[in-house]
């Protein structure tokens, strides 16, 4: 048992390990509306940048690095990239690269059209060749463009997952590196599965998909060991992360009143797990406790 916990009963409760697998891209507008259906709209992940649709756009229909073709940001900007090609010639017995700036383009302020623009003479140009019959390379690369930007990525999805099953279920990670898995109450379970039907519907790769896996378990002693283990880590993982933006001293009124109520969900939660595994965690309130007074002593310091 955790050093400072001590087991005082067990109530029968069951509940589900739980770990996902993702494709690599799904559907901002699914996502969106099916969150909303089911109450976590708020849960919602965000889309592609701009400039991350605009890459990707590129890269597609000119391809990645030693294709022939660098995609990259035009230097001292920031939302203008330049699309390159890459052949080389023969200096003193040495072949050395030799770059060509084919076209300028950025993200559109307003509109779905966007121009390539020529850097040696300003003019607007269309990129050279055809993806399809009827279907210029441009116009490819446009609308690659508008289709990224209802794309929500791996990444970002699973950051979404991990907020709704932690904060909003209340679940314990279990796992954190290399792929999170994470223990849910029973009574939390049915909205789990909504959270699954909205993720397979709004998987776009069609050789993977949006799969959440569970595992169901029965509370025993060796499952509040390692629950309580794993509440520990995520408790000193928060409040460490909490104590170093305190004593930077950066932190503001509004940012440690913000510390102070991370600080209270958070020992509500453990309470809630004391209650559920019928165990005493007072070492993890008081942990929490002693980040939270400092939170208040700071906030004290900006009157």
């Amino acid at each position: 048992m955790e050093k400072g916990i001590k087991a005082v009963k067990l109530d029968t409760m069951n509940g589900e390990v739980t770990l996902w697998s993702l494709c690599g891209e799904s559907s901002l507008p699914i996502l969106e509306a099916g969150f909303e259906a089911i109450g976590l709209r708020k849960y919602t992940p965000e889309g592609q940048t701009q400039n991350a649709a605009m890459k990707a756009a590129l890269t597609k229909y000119f391809g990645r690095a030693g294709t022939g073709y660098e995609v990259d940001t035009v230097p001292d900007t920031t939302d203008t990239f330049a699309v390159t090609k890459v052949t080389s010639e023969k200096k003193n017995g040495v072949h050395v690269p030799v770059h060509d700036c084919l076209y300028i383009v950025k993200p559109p302020l307003s509109g779905r059209w966007f121009p390539f623009i020529d850097p040696n003479t300003g003019d607007v140009v269309e990129p050279e060749g055809e993806i399809a019959p009827s279907v210029t390379r441009g116009d490819a690369i446009r609308q690659e463009y508008w289709r990224q930007m209802d794309v929500v990525p791996r990444s970002k999805l699973a950051s979404c997952l991990k907020k709704i099953a932690v904060d909003h279920l209340g679940g314990v990670t279990v796992r954190q590196k290399g792929g999170g898995v994470y223990w849910l109450s029973e009574d939390k379970l049915p909205i789990w599965e909504k959270v699954a039907i909205v993720l397979g519907a709004a998987e776009l790769t069609e050789f993977h998909s949006n799969k959440i896996y569970g595992l169901s378990t029965c509370i025993t002693d060796r499952t509040v060991e390692a629950l309580c283990a794993a509440l520990t880590a995520q408790v000193e993982t928060e409040m460490n992360a909490s104590d170093e933006r305190i004593r930077s001293g950066k932190l503001g009124k509004k940012a440690l009143t913000t510390v102070s109520r991370e600080a209270d969900d958070l020992r509500q939660k453990v309470r809630d797990y004391s209650y559920l595994l019928g165990t005493a965690l007072d070492t993890l309130e008081s942990r929490i406790e002693t980040t939270d007074a400092a939170a208040a002593v700071a906030a004290m310091a900006c009157l």
